[in-house]
């Protein structure tokens, strides 16, 4: 069993500037004091961006974290397998075998299978196709791929990725 979180004081937050920023849209006043934070290359923003971080490991990194890691990875392994979608003449599924950090998208001729892998980015870092979707003749857009990533199969000849 996991002991419950020490009885912890209020942190000290690291001090975010306030800017008078106001932007007038649709005739309305809307402040945005905070946008500088926008702004990721500034030394500013990336000082507040590691007191944050500093604050954030006082915070956790406690002999418990390590009990509560190796709970939520035993809870996240177990196999996961989306619906069978038809576009087409296929069918597309995705599937996790458990801790994957992105399921692998497979493409089939029947909802029972056999299906073959159409994607598998596991080895790509930061790419995702947990939202895709798929029309017309067996043609399917993954958003989250760089550029823009389509994947057409109405012919068998035609190449699998295309950038747009």
């Amino acid at each position: 069993m996991i002991p419950g979180p020490p009885m912890l004081r209020r942190p000290a937050y690291p001090p975010a500037r306030k800017a008078g920023t106001l932007d007038i849209l649709h005739g309305v006043p809307v402040a945005d004091p905070y946008r500088w934070l926008e702004d990721q290359d500034s030394a500013e923003t990336r000082a507040w961006v590691e007191a944050q971080n500093a604050l954030t490991a006082s915070v956790l990194d406690r002999p418990v974290r390590r009990q509560i890691v190796q709970r939520l990875w035993t809870l996240f392994d177990y196999p996961r397998t989306g619906v069978a979608i038809k576009r087409g003449r296929r069918y597309f599924v995705a599937h996790n075998t458990g801790l994957q950090n992105q399921p692998v998208l497979y493409a089939g001729q029947s909802s029972a299978g056999p299906f073959r892998t159409l994607i598998d980015q596991r080895p790509q870092r930061g790419v995702s196709a947990r939202s895709c979707s798929a029309g017309g003749d067996a043609e399917a857009s993954v958003p989250g791929f760089p550029l823009g990533v389509w994947l057409h199969r109405s012919d068998r000849r035609a190449p699998l990725l295309h950038h747009r």
